[in-house]
């Protein structure tokens, strides 16, 4: 948009400049129509110069060219905001990884710890000190902590995706 209105403004301005055309010709004719329509060949040379000088048009010109420039203005803006508006993207996007990528390595902490935790439950119980309660328990907050590791890899590759797309390569 920026240099199609640039262009635009170039053009605006030539048109308020004087123009010079320069045109050329050769004809050859049988019969000669400028000797009594004789059978013979012969041929017209011409060459043409068109000048058009606008010599007064009450400050039109002035005006266009003014707001050519301004849509070239409005356009360069525009073109700002769309450059920050995508950068804002990309920097919440990355954002939202890292955030995300936290989020992963907590649940794969409370994993550990969740593993650790049915295992001691599991083996109270084979040993008799804990009740198929502490084991359900335990089983519970395993399955939580899979589902947060899940829950937490998606959101990672919905946040490199998001990252991917605010950068153009998707």
């Amino acid at each position: 948009m920026v240099s199609l209105s640039e262009q635009n403004t170039k053009l605006v301005r030539s048109l308020y400049r004087p123009h010079v055309a320069l045109t050329a010709g050769y004809t050859v004719s049988n019969p000669n129509l400028f000797n009594g329509f004789q059978e013979k060949f012969s041929d017209i040379w011409n060459i043409g110069i068109v000048v058009q000088v606008p010599i007064w048009n009450w400050g039109e010109g002035k005006y266009k060219v003014k707001a050519a420039r301004t849509a070239t203005t409005i356009a360069r803006m525009e073109l700002d905001d769309v450059r920050c508006k995508i950068q804002l993207d990309i920097e919440q996007n990355r954002f939202r990884l890292k955030n995300a990528s936290r989020q992963l390595a907590t649940a794969n902490k409370n994993m550990r710890a969740a593993d650790e935790s049915l295992r001691c439950a599991n083996l109270g119980f084979k040993e008799g000190v804990m009740t198929i309660t502490d084991v359900m328990t335990a089983q519970t907050a395993w399955q939580a902590a899979k589902t947060a590791i899940i829950d937490a890899e998606i959101a990672v590759r919905m946040a490199e995706a998001g990252v991917q797309k605010a950068m153009g390569n998707m």
